[in-house]
């Protein structure tokens, strides 16, 4: 399970020399560098207010002063490559970014270092279009066609045919891809040719795990897991 304090300590690869200062507890367990929820016998942290802002900067890939999707997965993935799927990722990143502005401030990273990001938040159906949307945070058609078959769309009334009718009447003339709000209005088309209520849909979207890996962060791994059974009626 990917736990807060797991990936704090992954994030502390990232920390510069000077703050590798730690030293293993009874000559095992936590080895030296280890940046985590381990701290010294008086409770305190082993890394100082300039050491994460060093991480923190480290981080920061485009120098912005925030971090952001891409930043923040960089590190998770390197820390736990085979037990994360893109839309776990999506989830500890909400988790992390608490103002929800799609940026993590140095405010909320020092929290999620320090332990205060420990609530799990439930997963939203966002989370699994932003799994299928990669990089942009958009669905191209292939990836919305995707999403449809992985999340078990598909059935009675709705087809191949009617899935790329869906995506071209909401996507913005001019435009072949859909952000939440395009792709919200979707999810009711889907539901009225399913003739189920858009909660069913949205149960299915939300209950699905994603991709494994999405091709625009890794084109040799992106075959889809945990598939939903399709939305029935009710």
């Amino acid at each position: 399970a990917a736990s807060r304090g797991g990936l704090a300590a992954d994030a502390g690869r990232a920390m510069p020399p000077r703050a590798k200062r730690g030293s293993s507890r009874g000559g095992q367990g936590q080895t030296k560098g280890d940046f985590s929820e381990d701290s010294s016998p008086q409770g305190r942290s082993l890394y100082t207010p300039e050491d994460i802002k060093d991480a923190f900067e480290r981080l920061d890939a485009n120098q912005d002063g925030f971090l952001d999707f891409g930043d923040l997965r960089a590190i998770l993935i390197k820390g736990s490559p085979s037990d994360l799927s893109e839309k776990q990722l999506r989830v500890l990143y909400r988790c992390v970014d608490k103002d929800r502005n799609n940026r993590v401030e140095f405010d909320e990273f020092v929290d999620f270092i320090y332990g205060g990001v420990a609530k799990t938040h439930k997963q939203k159906w966002e989370d699994t279009f932003l799994a299928f949307a990669g990089r942009d945070d958009l669905l191209q058609r292939d990836e919305f066609m995707l999403l449809v078959e992985t999340c078990g769309l598909y059935g009675e009334g709705f087809g191949l045919a009617e899935a790329e009718a869906v995506f071209a009447k909401v996507c913005k003339p001019g435009e072949e891809e859909l952000g939440p709000k395009g792709f919200s209005k979707a999810i009711a088309r889907i539901a009225k040719c399913r003739k189920v209520k858009k909660a069913t849909v949205l149960k299915a979207i939300t209950n699905c795990e994603g991709p494994r890996r999405h091709v625009d962060y890794d084109p040799y791994s992106s075959v889809p897991t945990g598939a939903s059974e399709p939305a029935g009626a009710e």
